[in-house]
């Protein structure tokens, strides 16, 4: 059995944004016997004709209730990118991506190739990190009547 992620990209020209874009469903991720999901869980992003989105590929098991994942066999987050607007993808498996061995997340096995987990070895200061960001909105606020803070006045 195939089991596929399909992603809707929205395709719209430059300033057709208040016009209906036209939409497009296109197989992502399709291999036998895998299981592809949970792509909000990790993530998409755009840049012009370039597309990233995060998925996890894991072993298909029929479930009629629940995901058909093969939650007793380990799964590997990946990320697939198209460089064409979504016509072909390419599906990668940085390093990075690969979490602690001997863990579960979303109650599946991780496998053994990420690094393990180890406490942070402390020593970081944000406060001046959260600082900056206070002054920052501050100043945009700074010429409006009323001087008061809005979320559109934190730095992005």
């Amino acid at each position: 059995m195939k089991l596929a992620i399909t992603l809707v990209v929205a395709l719209a020209l430059p300033g057709a944004m208040a016009q209906t874009a036209e939409a497009r469903h296109g197989v992502v991720f399709e291999q036998e016997g895998r299981f592809g999901g949970w792509p909000a869980n990790h993530g998409i992003w755009s840049w012009g004709d370039e597309i990233l989105v995060g998925f996890e590929v894991g072993y298909f098991r029929a479930s009629d209730r629940g995901h058909s994942i093969d939650y007793s066999r380990p799964a590997e987050h990946v990320l697939a990118r198209s460089l064409d607007g979504g016509e072909t993808w390419k599906i990668e498996k940085p390093d990075g991506l690969r979490p602690p061995p001997g863990e579960k997340v979303a109650g599946v096995p991780t496998g053994g190739e990420g690094k393990p987990l180890r406490d942070c070895e402390g020593g970081l200061d944000f406060t001046a990190v959260c600082r900056r960001v206070v002054d920052l909105a501050v100043e945009r606020c700074a010429g409006r009547p009323d001087r008061r803070l809005t979320p559109e006045d934190l730095p992005r």
